[in-house]
């Protein structure tokens, strides 16, 4: 885009291998200087915390899936990623939540490269294969929109409950910021048409749905704009609530480590169980 902010440059004392630049680990203009520290321990700790969950919980996700596949609960949950990401950084949550009595298992779809019609697609065959007679979902940022308008849509009779995780229900200003730079509609993808849907909070009351915000202010969003607080490092508090929500809960945590957090998954599995936080 011409005249747009250019959103990568090369740091001074970096070599690149044969002149290409990796984006997986960028620094974003602004971002060096005074104050860069904060924001070089925030990209480094987002980024250890996916790497980590991915390692870690890789071989224990592909057993518990199995297991998960074969349970008999009575209610089942799927769970949605949020973009960039794929099913292995909900493995702590599922995990947790399989500790419950869920019969939890995690979808991955292609934030980038799919549609959101794709997306709705791709839930909904997995949602009929399940057999548990009651179904609930959680969803993280991106995931969690997903999840949103899953509901909104032509849902599966067996829905109950859906939990949304620092999920940008009401709009998101670290994405319209991202897409307003260069490159930033590259880095989006298909996603894009997501962030610029026309915000849409309506849901049949027949659903319960619970919000988890985090007020963490720990996130690559704080590369992209200048948030307003409370946020969680991409998402603000005041983009996360909607009238139909069930109940909201806000936590002092990061966008990222909210998928990490034990507290986290004890407040999912008590809304799913009974429709409210413990607190």
């Amino acid at each position: 885009m011409t005249g747009a902010t250019p959103l990568f440059r090369q740091p001074r004392g970096v070599k690149f291998v044969d002149g290409k630049v990796f984006p997986a680990f960028p620094i974003l203009n602004g971002s060096e200087g005074p104050g860069a520290a904060p924001v070089v321990r925030a990209v480094a700790m987002t980024l250890a915390v996916q790497a980590l969950t991915s390692m870690a919980l890789a071989v224990r996700r592909a057993a518990d899936e199995r297991a998960a596949m074969d349970a008999s609960s009575e209610e089942a949950v799927l769970l949605l990623h949020g973009a960039w990401m794929n099913r292995c950084v909900m493995a702590y949550l599922a995990h947790a939540l399989r500790r419950k009595g869920f019969a939890a298992q995690a979808l991955t779809y292609r934030t980038m490269r799919g549609t959101l019609e794709e997306h709705l697609a791709r839930m909904a065959k997995r949602i009929a294969a399940l057999e548990s007679p009651r179904v609930h979902l959680v969803g993280h940022s991106l995931g969690g929109i997903i999840a949103l308008r899953y509901l909104q849509r032509k849902p599966d009779d067996r829905i109950r409950r859906a939990v949304l995780i620092g999920a940008p229900v009401a709009g998101c200003r670290a994405a319209a910021d991202l897409a307003q730079r260069a490159g930033g509609e590259f880095l989006l993808g298909k996603s894009l048409g997501v962030w610029r849907e026309p915000v849409d909070v309506s849901l049949d009351p027949r659903f319960e749905v619970g919000v988890i915000a985090g007020t963490g202010a720990l996130g690559l969003g704080r590369l992209v704009t200048r948030l307003p607080r409370p946020n969680d490092g991409v998402v603000c508090l005041d983009e996360t609530r909607f009238p139909a929500m069930r109940d909201h809960l806000a936590l002092p945590l990061g966008h990222t480590l909210m998928l990490v957090s034990p507290r986290v998954a004890r407040e999912t599995a008590a809304f799913l169980k009974t429709g409210g936080f413990l607190r």
